[in-house]
């Protein structure tokens, strides 16, 4: 219903803020007395920004995709889409391994932040109309 009403920027900005914010509260509060409270609110937040931004890749992808022939396009864009989500968790265990998990917590929302700068430049805030 946000992507519908107030455009896909509407959806994905708040959902990658709102991810973002819980993965960097919960790199910052693993050592404080009421840490299952925070893991459980991060929890919260992390259900309410993939819910605001569920669906928002495949949507830009069929936005994005020629009309008359989209199979290529899509094919390529769920390729590298499902790679990042299969690479993604070795990048966190290597860092975590590396380094600690609050490390990787901060690394991953900093990365998201980044993300959110990213969208905001290159997502176009209007698809151009057929006449």
């Amino acid at each position: 219903q946000i992507m519908d009403k107030w455009g896909r920027l509407a959806s994905i900005v708040p959902s990658m803020i709102v991810m973002s914010a819980a993965l960097l509260t919960l790199s910052v509060t693993h050592d404080v007395s009421t840490n299952v409270f925070w893991f459980i609110a991060t929890a919260f937040l992390f259900a309410v920004g993939n819910g605001i931004g569920s669906g928002i890749l495949l949507t830009l992808a069929s936005d994005l995709a020629e009309k008359k022939n989209p199979a290529p396009f899509l094919g390529a864009w769920r390729f590298i889409t499902d790679s990042g989500a299969a690479l993604a968790p070795m990048g966190i265990a290597a860092i975590t391994a590396a380094l600690s998990l609050a490390i990787a917590s901060a690394i991953t929302g900093v990365a998201g932040i980044v993300g959110v700068i990213m969208m905001m430049i290159y997502v176009p805030r209007f698809l151009p109309r057929k006449k």
